[in-house]
């Protein structure tokens, strides 16, 4: 016994054009949902653009060392009495803050590029790494860092 062929599948109708048509479509969407798929493991791979709180602690920590520069070190100690936080410092929320602004003051520029690697998902060890060995070590004779200055921002013997 045979059956009468359902209409709504019946697709006996389709040109040779629309069948590759479709066919097309159906590669098209299967290429999409794999490049979707390798799109979210990347994503997944990659760090938040924010500065995390473990990256804050790491800060926290580098402020109150003892080799700290005393302009961070006073910064410390109003993060500690809950003047500030040290999301507010890092996020720029405190930069109209002459003690944050002092703190800062003599490192703008590298704190600017320090600030944009941030922005662009680094570690605090990426920025760390960044660095160039010269940068990283205050100079023993004096105190002065290699580029003439006194300050430190994320030198990696303060951390």
């Amino acid at each position: 016994m045979t059956y009468p062929k359902d209409p709504l599948r019946d697709d006996s109708w389709k040109t040779p054009q629309l069948r590759a048509a479709e066919a097309d479509l159906r590669a098209a969407v299967e290429r999409g949902q794999q490049a979707l798929a390798r799109a979210q493991q990347v994503k997944a791979q990659i760090r938040p653009g924010r500065v995390t709180d473990d990256d804050l602690r790491q800060l926290d920590q580098a402020a109150h060392a003892h080799d700290a520069p005393r302009e961070l070190r006073a910064l410390a100690e109003r993060v500690d009495r809950a003047e500030l936080t040290w999301r507010q410092i890092v996020d720029g929320e405190a930069m109209q803050d002459p003690g944050v602004r002092a703190a800062f003051s003599t490192d703008l520029d590298r704190l600017a590029q320090v600030y944009r690697k941030f922005e662009e998902a680094y570690s605090v060890d990426d920025v760390i790494e960044s660095e160039t060995p010269g940068r990283l070590r205050r100079d023993s004779r004096d105190g002065r860092d290699d580029d003439g200055g006194g300050g430190t921002v994320l030198r990696h013997s303060s951390w």
